[in-house]
């Protein structure tokens, strides 16, 4: 067994690190974010995994991240949401979950620490559907065009 002195002595210690991480962790969500919007994207998503999530038979609770406008600004969000699962009767075995906000989106940078760790690993995902999802505006828009050019007036 450790002594208390010598244990607290190392959670001291690790705390510190912690924090010193958490705020680099800050620096490269608020990074992320100039960038983003440097870019000037402009276009909303949530991401579908679940972070700090806590389940309780057939819900869970935990927080979204996604891209979206905050205010005046776009910022890197999460929100505090339940997803209840229920079975799909015509389906045997198979379920789908509904989403109910339990509060309003915060930026990533304000969410709890746990959140923004977590979220850590789901910044390039993001990014990823966040270009995912302009490139299908895109195809959107192009169709569009090439339909109403070839429309008789």
């Amino acid at each position: 067994m450790v002594p208390i002195d010598e244990a607290l002595g190392e959670l001291s210690s690790l705390s510190a690190q912690l924090n010193k991480e958490t705020e680099v962790l800050n620096s490269l969500i608020l990074d992320l974010e100039k960038r983003l919007a440097a870019a000037k994207v402009g276009v909303s998503i949530w991401l579908e995994a679940l972070l700090a999530a806590s389940e309780n038979g057939t819900s869970s609770t935990g927080w979204l991240l996604g891209y979206g406008k905050l205010g005046d600004a776009w910022r890197i969000v999460a929100k505090p949401i339940t997803r209840t699962w229920f079975p799909i009767y015509d389906d045997p075995g198979e379920y789908s979950f509904r989403t109910e906000n339990r509060g309003e989106p915060v930026a990533l940078s304000n969410a709890p620490r746990i959140v923004r760790v977590e979220a850590a690993e789901h910044l390039e995902p993001l990014v990823n559907e966040i270009s995912t999802k302009v490139k299908g505006f895109i195809a959107n828009i192009e169709k569009a065009a090439q339909f109403l050019n070839y429309v008789p007036f």
